[in-house]
């Protein structure tokens, strides 16, 4: 049975894992997001694990660092959406060298016909030189809002997302949000599942869990740069 403090400590844990996975969650900047109304609708994918720590965890002098449980379903959620943008695009350029500007707006000016671009994303190694990277009038290519990096493009302002050494990406992707669609299952509005459980008398276990199915837009509202793996790998 769980004491008082522990059953506080799980409606806390629950809250602060449910909040960190919201701020870190690139699933809104990439498609739009819905809760999927028919339980019984098909086609839908799990990203789940399920962690065992030791009851004294719960103990006064413990506190439990949610981030690396948000951590695992956020960056599972990312993977994926790449893996299926890649997949799915039919624009796609093959590169030998580090990305510039021009390169760049041209990837985004292929698809601009056909839908309003509004993210792009970008390999980490990438991240120094296009800092640092100005246009012929001074425009730095690079802009900051709040905790927000965007790429300027004329009218446009495309969300910058960039990956890290957990995803593998070898490619700079360019669209738009209204393309993609992403239903979610669950029992709640909560798109992220967070269940502790008692593990005998010693341990206890935490289910994180989504349940979803993502809709990637049309083969030709998607751009994507390859470029050789050497180039994209962090130094």
């Amino acid at each position: 049975m769980w004491s008082d403090r522990e059953r506080e400590l799980v409606l806390k844990y629950c809250e602060e894992i449910r909040q960190t996975y919201k701020e870190m969650s690139h699933v809104p900047v990439i498609a739009v997001v819905r809760k999927e109304l028919e339980a019984q609708a098909l086609g839908f994918e799990k990203i789940a694990k399920r962690f065992l720590m030791p009851r004294e965890f719960f103990e006064p002098n413990h506190v439990i660092m949610v981030r690396s449980f948000a951590d695992f379903v956020e960056l599972s959620e990312f993977q994926y959406m790449i893996y299926r943008l890649k997949q799915v695009s039919n624009r796609r350029t093959q590169l030998n060298t580090p990305p510039t500007y021009q390169m760049i707006d041209a990837a985004i000016e292929a698809i601009c016909g056909l839908t309003n671009p509004n993210y792009i994303i970008i390999p980490i190694a990438f991240f120094v030189e296009l800092h640092m990277a100005t246009r012929p009038s001074g425009l730095r290519l690079i802009q900051f809002e709040r905790h927000d990096s965007f790429y300027a493009f004329g009218n446009l302002r495309l969300r910058i997302m960039w990956s890290n050494k957990y995803i593998k990406l070898n490619e700079i992707i360019v669209g738009s949000s209204d393309d993609s669609l992403w239903l979610f299952k669950s029992d709640s509005d909560e798109r992220l599942k967070v269940d502790f459980a008692e593990e005998g008398q010693d341990n206890v276990a935490l289910l994180v869990e989504t349940i979803f199915r993502f809709s990637p837009p049309q083969a030709d509202r998607v751009s994507v740069m390859e470029f050789p793996e050497n180039l994209c790998q962090i130094r």
